[in-house]
């Protein structure tokens, strides 16, 4: 397989496309948050930036909970059908984008703090099966190159956007109106990988398979 041959199996390749792009779009907004929790938290609620940057960790530890949570209902979903790995991540980033949405504009005070810890926990539930789309539908030959080309994008596309996005948003309409955008983003990231659902079976079925033996 050439260079070119690889190049043309990951373009047309559209449920891993779509998959990264959501991967990228939900990083987005979990590196925002990462980085501008404390400043929201500031001059929102008050708290010294001593207090709110450990205040806002926690949101983003409890990453640690979400992360292998997510894998197993997703594995559990996919037995029943293949589209249910893509399905998974598309109804968690839906979920964490309500719960967001109504963290950041119906909640207030200690509320609204343990709201964005359960979405601390729910933004996370998508990696486990995300991750597995990456493996999923590529050429087993292919299968690191195809995680490396997730993280490039993600970390392109996500981690450097999300925090200067909502920067600049926020210089011109103030951090709580900046904060609301992003549930938008994880929304995309749920849309992005349903659309992503509806091409998964055919480039799974076109994927070689590969015996694996023990000696």
């Amino acid at each position: 397989m050439t260079r070119a041959d690889i190049f043309k199996a990951f373009l047309r390749t559209y449920s891993l496309i779509l998959n990264n792009l959501a991967f990228a779009a939900n990083v987005f907004v979990t590196t925002a948050l990462l980085s501008r929790l404390p400043t929201y938290f500031h001059r929102m609620d008050g708290t010294p930036m001593s207090e709110a940057g450990p205040k806002s960790g926690l949101i983003l530890f409890m990453a640690i909970i979400g992360a292998p949570l997510g894998g197993f209902p997703a594995d559990r979903w996919i037995l029943h059908t293949p589209r249910a790995r893509m399905w998974f991540p598309a109804l968690s980033s839906t979920l964490s984008a309500c719960l967001l949405f109504m963290a950041l504009t119906f909640a207030d005070g200690t509320l609204r703090y343990v709201m964005l810890l359960v979405v601390g926990t729910a933004i996370i539930l998508f990696v486990p099966a995300a991750v597995a789309v990456t493996q999923d539908v590529v050429h087993p030959g292919l299968r690191a190159v195809s995680l490396s080309l997730n993280v490039v994008i993600r970390h392109s596309l996500g981690s450097p956007l999300g925090p200067l996005f909502v920067g600049m948003v926020s210089d011109s309409y103030g951090i709580s109106t900046a904060m609301k955008i992003l549930p938008l983003f994880t929304l995309l990231a749920g849309v992005l990988f349903l659309l992503g659902s509806f091409f998964y079976e055919r480039d799974l079925q076109r994927v070689d398979k590969v015996a694996v033996e023990l000696e």
